[in-house]
């Protein structure tokens, strides 16, 4: 092979590598702040000694859904996002218990799997976490046809009554 051929592979193979390491770039620093942005949190799981934070308060949320999730997302002005774990997002009807800065949140996104999320934007989504208190979210119900839906309905609703049944059956001190 003559060096001129040679030095025409080399350029065109520069000149892909080139085109091709700022998409690398960009999606290799997407992927650090995703996971840079985010605290994930689990679920308290049974009646044990919590102690909050300084002017934390506790997140009591239902999630009833008839696929599991892979993440809920909740964001406030000026806190780092949650994420919520997968392990508390199983089918099925579950409850969530978390300690929270105070603040005003919203469930900015609710991921199906992993192929589809859903970015929620109405004001349904905002709820208030005030310290030293158990807060109440509500009852987030989620229903797709299959896990790789690209559709799916979503509601929050008022079961606080069921809520309380579960604090007093898993937390009773």
């Amino acid at each position: 092979m003559e060096r001129q051929d040679k030095c025409k592979i080399a350029n065109v193979l520069c000149h892909s590598f080139g085109e091709f390491m700022p998409r690398l770039l960009l999606l290799s620093l997407s992927i650090i702040l995703l996971f840079g942005c985010a605290t994930q949190k689990n679920s308290y799981k049974g009646d044990a000694d919590v102690s909050l934070g300084s002017g934390e308060g506790f997140l009591i949320m239902g999630v009833d859904t008839n696929f599991p999730l892979e993440t809920i997302v909740l964001s406030a002005p000026g806190i780092k996002s949650i994420t919520l774990s997968k392990n508390d997002l199983k089918s099925g009807k579950n409850f969530i218990l978390v300690n929270l800065e105070p603040g005003e949140y919203t469930i900015s996104e609710i991921e199906v799997s992993s192929n589809y999320y859903f970015s929620m934007k109405k004001e349904n989504w905002r709820f208030v976490i005030s310290p030293h208190s158990i807060n109440y979210a509500g009852n987030l119900k989620v229903r797709t046809e299959h896990m790789f839906s690209n559709h799916a309905y979503f509601a929050m609703m008022n079961e606080s009554s069921i809520a309380l049944e579960f604090l007093q059956e898993k937390f009773p001190s």
